[in-house]
């Protein structure tokens, strides 16, 4: 599985790419620390999964989404926040899983292992 993460802060970023690179087949693609780099990099990437964090800098989530999902239709999105508040307007905006950065390690593990089935939430219906 091959996962993008967009966090601003390097340490999240750091400890995020050794939990990945502890799981068998899953490669961490690269980082975006900014809205716009993020957006200009999903094109040429072909993630499986972005790890989103909630308050990436440079554009409120409510915005950013529909623009991932634009140019990813069908990206599965894990949105991570320290506010476990904005977990229902996460959801409602189409991620596919929400954690909160107050969640064990284990729990970012189990959803990320959901990402690898057959996910149908935000895919183009003709």
């Amino acid at each position: 599985m091959d996962i993008l993460i967009a966090e601003s802060q390097s340490r999240v970023r750091y400890a995020l790419t050794i939990l990945i690179q502890k799981e068998a087949g899953w490669h961490v693609l690269g980082w975006a620390v900014h809205c716009r780099e993020l957006l200009s990099r999903l094109p040429t990437l072909d993630p499986d999964v972005l790890l989103l964090d909630w308050n990436l800098p440079g554009m409120e989530a409510e915005q950013l989404l529909p623009e991932i999902f634009r140019i990813k239709n069908g990206l599965q999105v894990v949105m991570m926040s320290a506010d476990p508040g904005v977990r229902q307007t996460a959801l409602a905006l189409g991620v596919s899983h929400f954690v909160s950065k107050m969640d064990p390690p284990d729990r970012l593990v189990e959803l990320l292992k959901l990402c690898s089935k057959p996910h149908p939430q935000n895919e183009y219906q003709a």
